[in-house]
């Protein structure tokens, strides 16, 4: 037994390792954060607050994970129009951005290589029950979107709806060509 509590003592005590103080993060994530930022900024215009930011890389980024708050309950169709404004508005930013691009693991950047969710609420009492066709809750993952009802107080989770990005980004340009026309 003694034995086996000096070896994990002694193995605690070599993973010790002084922090590198010279270290310095690739200019790739300098330029990550410059897009998010930008991002960011566009979309609070637009009501959308973000509440998280992730992103996975290693040798290259591979994915960007980004969430937002929309302080209004919203139809599906509002949703969609939100989550595909948000979407379109980074993968632009992201694929003009010259700098960033040999630090992709692909180019371009594209609706695969991106997690995004909105969480929609008008206040901290989420619609009841009758109104579900609200959503609450909306997220973008390996190329489906995916509209929730959440009603905490009750406990319900319901999917309302999932599509592809593609089928919603299409939806949203035909309801955006019936208004200008």
């Amino acid at each position: 037994m003694n034995k086996i509590i000096i070896f994990f003592a002694l193995l605690t005590l070599s993973s010790c390792t002084k922090v590198d103080e010279s270290y310095k993060p690739p200019n790739y994530i300098k330029y990550l954060k410059e897009v998010e930022y930008e991002t960011i900024q566009e979309l609070k215009k637009k009501g959308l607050y973000i509440s998280g930011i992730g992103s996975a890389s290693m040798d290259c980024i591979s994915l960007v994970d980004l969430s937002f708050c929309y302080e209004e309950l919203a139809d599906i169709s509002k949703s969609r129009e939100l989550i595909v404004l948000a979407v379109e508005s980074f993968l632009k930013k992201i694929n003009s951005k010259e700098k960033i691009r040999p630090d992709l693991c692909n180019y371009p950047f594209n609706v695969n290589n991106l997690e995004m969710d909105i969480t929609l609420t008008k206040n901290k009492k989420v619609n009841k029950r009758t109104n579900s066709q609200k959503v609450t809750f909306v997220t973008l993952k390996k190329g489906e979107i995916i509209y929730e009802y959440t009603n905490f107080d009750e406990m319900i989770f319901d999917v309302i709806k999932s599509e592809t990005y593609l089928e919603a980004k299409e939806k949203v340009e035909k309801e955006f060509q019936k208004i200008t026309k």
